[in-house]
């Protein structure tokens, strides 16, 4: 099955409707549902290219990794700044402006960029978000205590 370039656009956001629309306490069967957009053997990259050493590989890792930062952070809001697609018409770059919420504090301009890279029927085989997730430690850290801007604790822990 192939997929046109505006077909991509459109799984690409369907992909970030259903993950904006997961909570802590969503069924394992939503998380099912955003692993379907992912290729079985993907590797992704969902935190940041920070972690480049540390991709998710596979679908059930990525429906795991969502799972389980989703106890921590979840989307309240999405506004696409702009999109475009690769010449070869295989990979959708999308910047994106994002309001989150961080252990129940709001959270807003979280800008980031994902890049997916798509296979012949449109699941996405490669999938690599570019952001800062400093503002978001800063609150884990407010609510827990346990941080990388703790004296107590090693930058090396959180790296």
């Amino acid at each position: 099955m192939a997929v046109s370039n505006t077909g991509l656009h459109a799984r690409l956001e369907a992909m970030y409707s259903t993950w904006a629309s997961l909570r802590p306490t969503s069924p394992q069967s939503d998380f099912d549902a955003l692993g379907t957009f992912f290729a079985e053997h993907c590797t992704a990259w969902l935190m940041s290219m920070r972690e480049w050493n540390k991709p998710s590989i596979g679908r059930q890792a990525v429906t795991d990794f969502v799972r389980e930062n989703n106890q921590i952070y979840h989307f309240e809001d999405r506004q696409v700044l702009s999109s475009a697609t690769s010449a070869d018409g295989r990979t959708v770059v999308c910047e994106m402006k994002n309001r989150l919420n961080v252990m129940g504090h709001s959270l807003n301009d979280s800008y980031e960029t994902a890049i997916a890279t798509f296979d012949a029927e449109g699941l996405i085989k490669e999938f690599k978000v570019y952001c800062c997730r400093s503002h978001l430690m800063v609150v884990v850290q407010a609510v827990t205590g346990l941080g990388p801007y703790d004296k107590e604790h090693g930058r090396e822990e959180w790296e």
